[in-house]
């Protein structure tokens, strides 16, 4: 769900070292720039976070796990390959066994075109409390989006909860 400004008090931030809408290097890929947004109003209960990347906009999603903070979040472009780049920071006390990270593509009426994950297998045992997981989530196909919805779930050490799950059990 994306997040209603009406009577949400905007607090706006740029992220270090971005401005304007992106650069192109020579090997032809482009990062886009990330601004990220934050609500001290909620949206179902939830303080949302929203990145915008050229005509991307991406917000974090309720269902992320309160343990997980998405810090950044960044629409990505390398020739044919697009995805999100960004960080998870484990911001509770527990250790994580694994981390997914989930991205939905969105059309600009808020359909959603897939759903896209990554998790923390491949590149780490746990993820700590305070500890940091750089993540990039790549989309198959041939999209088009103007919008995505990103989420964190997780797995503590010790638990047989599905990491793939919304982590949202009361909806």
């Amino acid at each position: 769900m994306f997040l209603k400004s009406a009577g949400a008090t905007m607090l706006g931030v740029s992220t270090a070292g971005c401005a304007g809408n992106g650069s192109e290097g020579d090997d032809g890929t482009t990062e886009a720039t990330t601004t990220t947004t934050e609500s001290t109003g909620t949206t179902d209960g939830a303080n949302s976070s929203t990145a915008e990347s050229g005509d991307v906009e991406g917000t974090v999603g309720s269902e992320s796990d309160a343990d997980l903070e998405i810090t950044e979040h960044t629409f990505f472009q390398e020739g044919s390959t697009e995805g999100v780049r960004g960080t998870v920071t484990n911001v509770s006390d527990k250790t994580f066994s694994l981390v997914v990270v989930h991205v939905n593509p969105e059309s600009e009426d808020g359909d959603t075109l897939g759903r896209f994950e990554t998790d923390s297998s491949e590149s780490t045992d746990t993820l700590e409390p305070d500890a940091t997981w750089e993540f990039e989530v790549v989309f198959d196909g041939d999209l088009e989006f103007t919008q995505y919805t990103i989420w964190a779930t997780g797995q503590t050490e010790g638990t047989a909860e599905n990491a793939s799950t919304t982590g949202d059990s009361s909806a």
